[in-house]
């Protein structure tokens, strides 16, 4: 990743507030084999806000969800989230 890619998506953190997020039920897709982002603490702040969210672990990929092992499974389940 470029290094002013790697800057703006750091500094676009700042400009997030959490405690605004008003949502129905927010999808949150992930790779089991995730090491950049630590999957528990994120679910464990959306608890903390009282964001109601469901999890889709996919047990074969990493970061790259779109490129892992479970692509197919991840964009027929995307397709689906976006349906309804």
């Amino acid at each position: 990743m470029p290094m002013e890619a790697f800057k703006e998506l750091s500094d676009l953190q700042d400009f997030i507030d959490i405690s605004k997020v008003r949502c129905f039920q927010l999808s949150v897709l992930y790779g089991e084999l995730e090491k950049t982002v630590d999957m528990p603490k994120v679910l464990a702040v959306l608890n903390q806000h009282a964001i109601p969210f469901k999890t889709y672990p996919f047990k074969h990929s990493g970061h790259n969800i779109f490129h892992g092992a479970d692509k197919d499974e991840v964009f027929k389940q995307l397709i689906d989230i976006l349906r309804r």
